[in-house]
């Protein structure tokens, strides 16, 4: 029931958006925003204007194949000042500090605390097709969930998510999705 919640219907006061291809469109005109780019082989992304102008970057920073406890996901400026900051955590009864490592699979992350300038925020995955942000303090929620068979994704955020923050939303989620990958060696 609750999950039902979460993934159907739309949240009152919220702008629209699609995500394809990596790129992050106004759902009301249609209207391409910006673009999610990869950077070679590294786990960086771009967010970039439509004609190219670098906005910020999306990396991970700390032991990627240590615990998820020593990552950080961060969205930098063109100057390389950090305006997010994204630490992901392990499902309640997960942490291998606590519960041992399972043989058979990754340990599940499902969660993480974001700071947003300074802003303290969290961060849901409800499953591998829905995903909250919410502000702790104050009104203001985001929300990505996938299209199903058309492919692609649908957010949908207060007014005070800038595009740049909701491209970046969208990249720490699929980071975290990845951090439940099983690691095959």
């Amino acid at each position: 029931m609750e999950r039902e919640a979460l993934t159907e219907g739309t949240v009152s006061g919220k702008q629209r958006y699609t995500i394809s291809s990596g790129v992050l469109t106004r759902e009301s005109d249609g209207k391409p925003l910006l673009r999610i780019a990869g950077v070679g082989a590294k786990r960086e992304k771009r967010i970039c204007t439509m004609d190219g102008k670098i906005l910020g970057s999306v990396v991970v920073r700390g032991n990627e194949s240590g615990h998820v406890s020593e990552r950080e996901y961060l969205l930098l400026d063109t100057l390389g000042k950090t305006c997010a900051v994204v630490r992901p955590a392990y499902a309640a009864g997960e942490d291998p500090n606590e519960a041992g490592w399972p043989v058979h699979r990754t340990p599940t992350v499902d969660r993480a605390e974001v700071l947003i300038n300074g802003e303290a925020c969290e961060l849901v995955m409800h499953d591998t097709y829905c995903y909250t942000l919410t502000k702790r303090h104050r009104q203001g929620q985001a929300r990505l969930r996938h299209k199903g068979l058309c492919g692609g994704w649908l957010v949908e955020a207060e007014q005070d998510f800038t595009p740049k923050m909701l491209s970046a939303f969208y990249v720490f989620c699929r980071y975290m999705e990845q951090e439940n990958e099983f690691p095959i060696v």
